[in-house]
């Protein structure tokens, strides 16, 4: 999303420092962001529905991955800075994936004017690849690097399109705010409870065909 490297990284691999270096790119925090995020190990409590309504899409096969200690893989997950996992979360962008390209999406923000000057800038649009030194030394060692997958993808973005719609990411927003007061939901728990309603929400495909791409 921010085009730059991460910064624990760098410091621990010297190679990947030095490459940062010659690209002349930056480094930031990041954290690793579960596009369905219901199904993290962190939270079993809502796993078992999370899986069954991402089954009522048919994804049985989806399913059987994301069960057990492949909820981590890459395929289901990807690494955003610190203040962009918090916004995703909170539903305040998604990725639609571009018609007729591999594992390219435009970038959805609720209100583009302010997302997109925050600092680092996210970009508008994200090509997901695998580098290619990273690709053969994997390969040399029978590890596969597969990229986040596109119908997990394309039902995270569903599900932001019903918080939009249906005032559900106001709702999760005012919430967090309040939060420290209540003292009862951390932001995780709270996006747990919201992400498993608009799967439900989501499972008839209602939101896929009411508002269309990028609006």
């Amino acid at each position: 999303m921010t085009r730059l490297y991460d910064k624990v990284t760098l410091m621990n691999v010297p190679e990947l420092n030095q490459k940062s270096d010659h690209e002349g790119v930056g480094s930031v925090e990041t954290e690793v962001a579960h596009l369905i995020s219901g199904t993290a190990q962190s939270y079993p409590e809502y796993s078992a529905s999370a899986l069954a309504l991402l089954e009522s899409f048919g994804l049985r096969s989806l399913v059987d991955k994301l069960q057990g200690k492949c909820v981590n893989t890459l395929f289901h997950t990807m690494t955003l800075s610190i203040a962009l996992h918090k916004d995703y979360d909170k539903f305040l962008f998604w990725l639609e994936a571009i018609p007729g390209t591999e594992h390219t999406y435009t970038v959805v923000a609720r209100h583009p004017p302010t997302f997109f000057k925050q600092v680092p800038k996210p970009s508008r649009e994200v090509a997901f690849r695998v580098d290619p030194d990273a690709a053969r030394d994997a390969a040399a060692n029978g590890i596969e690097l597969p990229l986040p997958d596109p119908e997990l993808m394309n039902i995270r973005a569903s599900c932001a399109r019903a918080a939009v719609m249906s005032g559900a990411a106001d709702q999760f927003r005012l919430l967090t705010e309040d939060r420290d007061d209540a003292g009862t939901l951390t932001d995780s728990d709270s996006a747990m409870h919201l992400l498993d309603s608009l799967l439900y929400a989501v499972s008839d495909h209602s939101y896929v065909r009411t508002l269309a791409p990028g609006a």
